[in-house]
């Protein structure tokens, strides 16, 4: 069909536009590597594939690489640079270390029993360590799995049946958890994920995962820890770190048997090994989803909480805050994913370890580079739209290799699960100002003063004196957020219309969570 005249007085009028965003140069990103440490390779690579420039200038960059400095070097660039992306989230405490974690975690399986069974149970020690004893004189012969709170590359692990037997080395601060006798096995050997996390923001946060992780093998066919193998690392600790050491490790670039592999070639063993395969990978990446979307639902009012005692108010902070953290998740043999710990600077080399080969030689672990270069690729580019527009990533479900599973804000909570939220919210209100870290006995009888609900339940002002002073002892003066979110429930316990009996239909703990509803309702805070 021949154009018509005014079609083609259109197209001479946009022709010229058409051309001038043909010759437009290809938007590119300035990475800061100064501090980039062992991913230097990985930067390197990402930052050529894609045709961007680097920088080892000091805070100079659209995006600055953290590593593992602190951020006080770059804190007149967070606090002053709106269009800067900066690489980690300070004071990620809550994470950082295996107590704090199993604290918040304990908490959210306090009153979300069902929705959050998948961590095993932990107690923290030496706070918990007569209840320990009373567990494991009760039921002998268990199997326990010990973690110092800040150890790493499976340093310190330890599996027990008594507290006795455990190390010297573990005395300061621990974990013990609940030993997982019935993992899933792939040719006869346990094995453990490790999944990829990417936190934009602190509030709102939003959260990504990577559809492809790390599997990591033990190198010892799996036996149930019994007396004679119980002290076999290679056949119960999945820790790579741990099983490089072995006689049977097999590097990653030497068949599908190695001890290193992509998630997704397990996903293709299952389906191969499994008459429902495909139906048993996706019930498994499922489980994995909802174990990642409700931990960051958990961590999320703590980490605000952090910054803001940090920072007095997360809005102080002007740079657009991201970070990769590393989820290690174990999968049962029936097909349950459990939350093992959460690391917040997981490694990012993509080199083999020297003792893998001549000194002089530098290899590339093939492995590691197809995970974490698309990841880090795609987490840069989420991180550039970040940071020109805070609202970027509200309508972003997906990009390549990264889907999202968390968007929400700790004080406009939208999720079903704010037993935590609530605390936050009527923490601030009783402190007056963001950014305190603890509050005082008056501060937190306040509370009685401000809720008309509180005053017409059976909770009397005396009560906040009694659980104040039963949650801090005698020598200190002033409540922390944790014990502020214990105090509320012990207040709660108090709430005299509140089902108690053993024949009630809802426990305390499920009741709890619509009481701190009611309470930030009331106080019209959210």
């Amino acid at each position: 069909m021949e154009s018509t005249e005014d079609e083609s007085k259109i197209e001479d009028t946009i022709q010229p536009f058409l051309k001038v965003k043909k010759m437009l140069p290809k938007k590119t990103i300035l990475i800061n590597t100064k501090n980039s440490g062992s991913a230097g390779v990985l930067l390197e690579e990402v930052i050529a594939s894609n045709d961007w420039k680097e920088t080892r200038s000091d805070c100079k960059g659209n995006i600055i690489w953290a590593g593992n400095v602190r951020y006080e070097t770059v804190l007149p660039i967070l606090t002053t640079k709106k269009k800067v992306a900066y690489s980690k989230i300070p004071e990620l405490k809550v994470i950082a270390h295996k107590s704090d974690l199993a604290i918040v975690m304990n908490y959210m399986q306090q009153f979300y029993p069902d929705e959050f069974n998948f961590v095993p149970r932990t107690f923290v020690c030496p706070r918990d360590e007569e209840t320990v004893r009373k567990l494991m004189r009760k039921e002998k012969n268990k199997t326990w799995i010990c973690k110092p709170s800040k150890g790493s590359q499976g340093n310190g692990l330890q599996l027990i049946n008594n507290i006795w037997e455990i190390s010297d080395s573990l005395k300061e601060e621990f974990i013990i958890q609940d030993y997982i006798e019935k993992p899933l096995l792939v040719e006869k050997k346990k094995f453990d994920l490790r999944l990829y996390i990417v936190l934009y923001g602190v509030e709102p946060m939003h959260a990504y995962l990577c559809e492809e992780g790390m599997t990591r093998f033990c190198t010892v066919d799996y036996k149930p820890p019994n007396k004679a193998n119980r002290f076999n690392e290679f056949m119960h600790l999945s820790n790579y770190s741990i099983n490089k050491h072995s006689d049977q490790f097999i590097r990653d670039d030497e068949g599908e048997s190695s001890t290193k592999r992509k998630l997704s070639s397990i996903f293709n063993s299952i389906e191969r090994s499994f008459p429902e395969g495909e139906e048993i990978v996706e019930r498994i990446k499922n489980n994995i989803k909802e174990v990642c979307r409700k931990t960051v639902i958990a961590i999320h009012p703590d980490i605000v909480h952090n910054l803001e005692v940090e920072f007095k108010s997360v809005e102080n902070i002007k740079s657009a805050l991201f970070q990769v953290i590393g989820v290690d998740i174990m999968i049962d043999s029936k097909y349950n994913a459990w939350l093992l710990e959460i690391n917040n600077s997981p490694s990012l080399n993509v080199m083999y370890e020297p003792d893998f080969m001549n000194p002089e030689e530098k290899q590339i672990s093939q492995i590691d580079m197809d995970i974490k270069k698309p990841m880090i690729s795609d987490a840069f580019q989420l991180a550039q739209m970040f940071a020109k527009n805070r609202n970027a990533l509200n309508d972003i479900e997906e990009h390549n290799s990264l889907f999202k599973i968390y968007s929400d804000s700790v004080f406009f909570p939208k999720t079903d699960y704010h037993v935590q939220h609530n605390c936050k919210i009527i923490f601030n209100a009783l402190t007056g100002l963001k950014g305190r870290s603890s509050l005082t006995s008056g501060q937190f009888g306040k509370l009685y003063l401000l809720s008309e609900y509180i005053k017409e339940s059976d909770i009397q002002k005396t009560d906040f004196t009694l659980v104040f002073s039963s949650l801090v002892g005698r020598f200190k003066s002033v409540m922390t957020l944790t014990d502020f979110k214990n105090g509320m429930f012990k207040l709660f316990s108090k709430y005299k219309r509140a089902p108690r009996g053993r024949g009630s239909e809802e426990s305390l703990e499920s009741l709890f969570p619509e009481f701190l509803q009611k309470i930030v309702e009331d106080l019209d805070l959210d």
